[in-house]
């Protein structure tokens, strides 16, 4: 090799070694290349994102078949209780359409009584006032006790009437309590289906009894409770007041029909049904 040959390759050298040195740095080492360890403050794991301590929301239990089941399970129908049985409840009422009459005079209360009470047993529509004028003479006549003729007739007359222009079984029958001559009347109804007659206004008035209803039938058992009677006052028409007269075939509740129907008094003399509740059945 030539000594110009040897200069060239030495001043080739020295070039190349100037620029690494000012331009490219020294190569890392493994230690200043390698991550630093996660740190577990920089970031928070999911359980803290919720929170677990004291101040968490409580959790919610869901019963596992909530999940999977949108509609509610189905349920036992309930078993329907039956409904209370009604009590039993007899009832019956002579009264029909026609029969009735209105006393021709304010005192032939006792006459027109018996008018209706043939006009339902003998199925008539007999309203006259000479009809009535018959029945009335001869209840006065047999009459025992004196009295103004305005007074009408006493109990004795108005049995012979009953007797003779109704029916020959008809009695008077004179009770202590209300509730017995109440169910009197009432089996007299059932057993010949003919209507009571009844002495109100502690003996002033006379209606008849036409019906009633009962909680058995007394035809068949006496342990019934009379629960109320249908009544017909011969004054309807000419006089209503305080009761005094209702309208054809009124219903009256058992505790209604003690407001009318009151201890008999005679007002010309002591008798022996003074003090009772009096009542005429066939």
């Amino acid at each position: 090799m030539t000594v110009h040959r040897l200069l060239t390759l030495l001043l080739a050298l020295l070039l190349f070694g100037g620029c690494a040195a000012a331009d490219a740095p020294a190569p890392p080492s493994q230690a200043a290349i390698s991550l630093p360890p996660p740190s577990t403050a920089a970031t928070p794991s999911f359980a803290a994102a919720i929170g677990t301590g004291d101040d968490a929301p409580p959790a919610i239990a869901i019963p596992p078949d909530a999940a999977v089941s949108a509609t509610p399970a189905p349920t036992a129908a309930p078993t329907p209780r039956p409904a209370p049985a009604k009590p039993a409840v007899f009832g019956m009422d002579l009264y029909r359409r026609g029969v009735y009459v209105m006393q021709a005079t304010w005192y032939w209360c006792a006459a027109a009584s018996i008018e209706m009470a043939r006009n339902m047993i003998l199925g008539q529509a007999d309203h006259s006032t000479a009809g009535q004028q018959r029945y009335f003479d001869y209840m006065r006549a047999h009459d025992v006790y004196p009295m103004p003729e305005r007074e009408g007739v006493d109990l004795v007359g108005l049995l012979a009437g009953l007797r003779h222009f109704v029916d020959a079984r008809y009695d008077l029958v004179a009770a202590r309590t209300f509730d017995s001559a109440v169910r009197a009347a009432v089996m007299s109804i059932r057993r010949t289906h003919r209507p009571a007659a009844l002495v109100v206004m502690n003996g002033h008035h006379v209606w008849l009894m036409t019906g009633f209803t009962a909680t058995a039938d007394p035809a068949r058992s006496s342990s019934f409770r009379v629960l109320s009677v249908r009544v017909v006052g011969p004054l309807y028409g000419r006089q209503s007041s305080g009761g005094y007269d209702m309208a054809p075939d009124t219903r009256l509740t058992y505790a209604a029909f003690a407001r009318f129907l009151h201890p008999y008094h005679f007002k010309f003399g002591p008798t022996p049904w003074d003090g009772r509740y009096v009542v005429y059945g066939a």
